[in-house]
């Protein structure tokens, strides 16, 4: 086969492997710019997955949620802590995920980096979504999301409810809180000290904080 009729087939497979991978024009100039000599489509295929690769590693690193019990060596990033440069890594990584529970995990974090980011409304689609398929760590996010920041805090508090009786140490920090200010539930202050009790023994450094200003303003 002519060399030139090689390269159009090459360069044919990897615009749709890419394409379906939905990772732009940019990054498939980038790899294609290699020297082409003896570089075949699975050495190709195999260098661009290296790149979804990382971002799946980098996404790891600036949004695992505390509450993901899968999470492995990954330390969990508090929401206040996520970067706004994890977004677009997010983003990238959550695209193409596989298998369904890394692509729920992913996708999670990529919301965080929106609700990080102040974009509430996609956030909250994406949060819905996983919530609805009994994803735990999004049902936190969201009940908590719902009570602190969008006004509507009843429809939180069940998220919340739900999610605290999986063991979600988010769930069981905002719902304390929301126990001990009467947001959307009946005020209740040894519910709320138990609950953010729960939540400081999981790892919440949030309840810790929180449970040291409420005790000394009793």
């Amino acid at each position: 086969m002519a060399y030139s009729e090689q390269k159009r087939r090459v360069l044919r497979a990897l615009r749709e492997y890419i394409g379906g991978h939905k990772e732009g024009i940019g990054l498939f100039i980038a790899i294609v710019s290699f020297p082409f000599g003896g570089l075949f489509v699975e050495d190709i295929r195999a260098k661009f997955d290296e790149f979804r690769t990382d971002y799946v590693r980098k996404c790891n690193e600036l949004a695992t949620d505390p509450d993901d019990i899968n999470r492995g060596s990954d330390v969990g990033i508090e929401q206040n802590d996520i970067k706004i440069e994890a977004k677009d890594i997010c983003k990238r990584a959550s695209d193409k995920a596989n298998p369904q529970p890394l692509q729920s995990r992913l996708k999670h974090q990529y919301a965080r980096t929106l609700e990080a980011s102040r974009e509430f409304s996609e956030a909250e689609r994406i949060y819905r979504q996983l919530a609805s398929h009994g994803y735990v760590p999004s049902q936190a996010r969201l009940g908590a999301m719902l009570v602190e920041v969008s006004g509507r805090p009843q429809e939180g508090i069940y998220y919340l409810e739900k999610a605290s009786k999986d063991s979600s140490v988010v769930a069981k920090y905002h719902l304390g809180r929301a126990c001990l200010k009467g947001r959307g539930i009946e005020e209740n202050w040894e519910r709320g000290i138990k609950l953010l009790t729960e939540a400081e023994a999981g790892g919440s450094i949030s309840a810790h904080v929180f449970l040291e200003v409420a005790k000394s303003q009793r």
